[in-house]
């Protein structure tokens, strides 16, 4: 169960083919490894371990209702042997917390789904005699579940869909096989992002697509006018207006 009511979260974990994966990632795999700022610390005779979380996103009508799949995403995380195996959970941690948040997951959830991939990696990863990596699939499932006295509507209105996220490429620390389109225009200022816990404290909708604000939604505020939006429609707004992408995007800040 997820930190807001409403929202669960089921994962699995297995081995993949290293060398099946997008050549994209394959050469940042490579790229990190031969980078000697990194390499120094690398544990003698090091594994690599490439983490693909493939997440579903589905809808649940009515408690214990029928599972309705609804939209997925899927990003990498890259993580070397290292001399210091403390780190290793840190690294895993750093390049998949901003994105697992966003799916309403609580500090501790992130954590144990991190510990447990790791675990995972440990046991079951080929040495570098036998696959020059370790493919992790991390196949996880976000579920918005209706709750009791809920209506269709409410419960529609704050499903998670990865069309309602950031777009992936935007993240700065998380592996996506979408590239970011040359940096033309860059927002200099701040933005904050709020993650709202109660839809009561949750005012309006948004000024670019009138969508209403619900728990679900990761919302930015503009500090100089306090205007509430959300990122994605935002990003999807300038790049209408302009034909081109943003540098950085408003939520792109940690809590």
């Amino acid at each position: 169960m997820g930190s807001e009511a409403g929202f669960e979260y089921h994962w699995r974990m297995s081995m993949g083919d290293a060398d099946k994966m997008d050549p994209k990632i394959i050469s940042k795999v490579k790229a990190h490894e031969a980078n000697p700022n990194v390499a120094s610390k690398f544990k003698p005779g090091y594994r690599i371990f490439v983490f693909e979380f493939k997440t579903d996103f589905t809808l649940a009508m009515k408690p214990f209702g029928p599972n309705t799949f609804m939209d997925s995403e899927s990003f990498y995380a890259i993580v070397f042997e290292l001399a210091n195996p403390a780190l290793e959970r840190f690294l895993l941690n750093a390049q998949a917390f901003e994105r697992l948040r966003d799916y309403w997951m609580t500090q501790d959830e992130i954590f144990r789904l991190v510990d447990e991939a790791i675990d995972f990696a440990r046991q079951n990863a080929s040495g570098r005699e036998v696959q020059w990596a370790s493919l992790v699939v991390v196949g996880l499932e976000v579920r918005t579940a209706q709750q009791e006295g809920e209506s269709n509507e409410a419960v529609m209105d704050r499903v998670i869909r990865a069309q309602y996220l950031v777009p992936m490429s935007y993240l700065p620390f998380t592996y996506s096989t979408v590239e970011c389109a040359p940096k033309i225009y860059n927002i200099s200022y701040d933005f904050i992002r709020d993650i709202h816990k109660k839809v009561d404290k949750i005012d309006g909708m948004c000024g670019i697509c009138s969508r209403n604000m619900s728990v679900s939604i990761v919302a930015s505020k503009l500090p100089r006018c306090g205007h509430t939006f959300i990122p994605v429609a935002f990003a999807c707004g300038w790049r209408a207006a302009t034909g081109a992408r943003l540098a950085r995007l408003p939520c792109s800040l940690t809590i």
